[in-house]
């Protein structure tokens, strides 16, 4: 039993709206997400700087530690 041509024109009209819900919610969110977040460009200066920071700062207490142990074992 095939379906009749009107049910048929029904679900074309039915899909036709649900699709351009769908097309308009998709640009709704591109533009959020064009608007909110950064890429990966505006970032990487960000990235250096903190990954350079923490770098810096673990050096400066892996050195000290060491400085601690060569003192401590000099008085021996």
């Amino acid at each position: 039993m095939e379906p009749s041509k009107d049910r048929l024109e029904l679900l074309v009209a039915r899909l036709d709206e649900r699709l351009s819900v769908l097309l308009v919610e998709v640009a709704d969110i591109k533009a959020s997400l064009e608007r909110s977040y950064v890429t990966r460009d505006e970032f990487e200066p960000v990235k250096k700087l903190a990954y350079g920071t923490v770098a810096l700062a673990l050096s400066t207490l892996l050195l000290a530690a060491v400085a601690v142990v060569l003192k401590t074992g000099a008085g021996v």
